[in-house]
């Protein structure tokens, strides 16, 4: 392991040969942290990163890898628990060791790096940080509309199981931890923009659910990590900080439509556009009427009365919602004719 700069803060980096990780190494030793970067490659094309091959899930190996620091006098300042995987695809064909890889890979390589980082720094007396890299899909479930079937990034039940997990492990270490001068926190990504794995059907499908419009670019993940990693995050402590354009927050929102009490629905079609393009997730129909109030200047609408209307407008209607990817309620609006 080459010498390190003891008047640098020492980061360790799991998973630094992914997307993430190698982002996050460049942006960190421009600014004059010492970088320890873990994968279980060979390699790492990072030159100024002291590298180690390590397998996170393998505790033999981990042990060995902090008494080569303990060795080289190298007391470790940050953790950054970004090593992560996942297998995708239908859980009926989910196999058990896939689940196991996942889960030793995610959890257990985790709880391993947290378990040695304290073992191994409790006698720095500074303050030390823990960061663990969950994800948006362990804080809530996929919207499943937004992959294909047969999309080989399809998420899958063990991902999102060990990401939440994650973000619980963040919660107990920082209670645990509280009295030991090491705080813990998480952030958990949404989606990042890459052309070589996402197709265009599934951009389009996963923007119309962002509040902001687009996917994540890495330097979006790489800031927040970096603020987490700095002085001025020294009173955060348990906190999984979502970064996902706004995704998780979008509010569940049924657009009402109005139909004439004659069950003219030409009118429909445009207000049915007009609410997939503010954001509705869903849309309802209601008969409405117009009529003057008596003291106001302004009209009202009253809820008059279920209006019928036949079989086939009614499916044209769903079929134009449904293709804008909104859902739709079920109206009692409808006869068969």
């Amino acid at each position: 392991m080459k010498l390190i700069n003891h008047n640098k803060k020492t980061l360790i980096i799991t998973g630094i040969n992914g997307q993430i990780g190698k982002n996050l190494a460049t942006r960190l030793i421009k600014l004059n942290y010492n970088i320890i970067g873990i994968d279980i490659n060979n390699n790492c094309s990072l030159k100024l990163v002291n590298y180690q091959k390590c397998n996170i899930s393998n505790e033999n190996e981990i042990d060995d890898f902090y008494k080569e620091l303990k060795k080289n006098n190298i007391v470790p300042d940050i953790l950054i628990n970004n090593a992560g995987i996942g297998t995708y695809g239908n859980i009926l064909t989910r196999k058990t060791s896939e689940i196991k890889k996942v889960t030793d890979t995610n959890l257990l390589g985790t709880i391993n790096m947290i378990k040695y980082f304290y073992k191994y720094s409790k006698k720095n007396k500074k303050i030390k940080k823990i960061i663990n890299v969950a994800s948006i899909y362990g804080y809530v479930s996929p919207k499943f509309e937004i992959y294909d079937k047969n999309d080989p990034r399809y998420s899958s039940e063990i991902y999102c199981a060990t990401k939440a997990g994650i973000i619980n492990l963040t919660k107990y270490f920082a209670k645990n931890f509280s009295r030991k001068n090491i705080i813990v926190n998480s952030i958990s990504p949404g989606g990042i923009l890459n052309k070589k794995l996402q197709n265009k059907k599934f951009i389009q499908n996963y923007i119309k659910n962002v509040p902001l419009g687009r996917l994540a670019n890495v330097k979006d993940i790489v800031g927040p990590i970096i603020f987490l990693c700095s002085d001025a995050s020294n009173y955060i402590n348990g906190h999984n900080l979502i970064v996902d354009g706004g995704l998780s927050k979008k509010v569940f929102m049924i657009a009402e439509i109005g139909i004439n009490h004659n069950g003219d629905i030409d009118q429909a079609f445009k207000l049915i556009k007009s609410a997939a393009r503010a954001g509705a997730d869903a849309v309802k129909f209601q008969t409405y009427v117009t009529e003057k109030r008596t003291k106001k200047k302004s009209p009202i609408f009253n809820i008059l009365k279920s209006c019928e209307l036949p079989f086939s407008s009614f499916k044209k209607l769903k079929d134009y919602a449904e293709s804008l990817n909104l859902f739709f309620f079920q109206p009692d609006l409808m006869r068969k004719a």
